[in-house]
């Protein structure tokens, strides 16, 4: 008598977009968000979060080519290299995130509602840590 057994392809890859927040302000995105977001096209997003969220837990990217209220002109996604990013520096700034101390990192899906009629994703924070100091005598230690 045969077994019953459930088979699974463990070569088949499954996309983990993500971004992060680097020291200088900037949100970078993976090569599995690049590919997710088709960030090849270089689209341009207007940035929000909830009005109550002042950590920055969830980040909204609403992509768009025009202002969508309030007269928020959209941001274009910059490269360098390979490397895709937004500069997000200013509303980290007026949110009082420490992005120079800390660095958060989100996952990426995209919303199945819209906003306004444009697509949208959500950046959903999964982890925020010290950054690491590179500084001699402090290699590989926390701050």
């Amino acid at each position: 008598m045969a077994m019953d057994l459930k088979l699974w392809d463990t070569k088949a890859r499954v996309l983990r977009p993500m971004a992060s927040i680097h020291f200088a302000g900037k949100l970078g995105f993976n090569m599995d968000a690049f590919k997710f977001m088709k960030l090849d096209s270089f689209p341009s997003f207007v940035v929000a979060t909830k009005p109550d969220d002042i950590l920055a837990l969830e980040i909204f990217l609403i992509e768009t080519e025009s202002n969508i209220g309030d007269d928020i002109s959209p941001v274009t996604v910059s490269k360098a290299g390979l490397y895709y990013y937004l500069n997000i520096r200013n509303m980290l700034d007026q949110l009082g995130i420490d992005y120079k101390r800390r660095m958060s990192v989100y996952k990426i899906a995209k919303s199945d509602e819209d906003y306004r009629g444009h697509p949208l994703y959500v950046l959903s924070r999964v982890r925020n840590k010290p950054r690491v100091r590179l500084t001699k005598g402090h290699e590989g230690q926390d701050e």
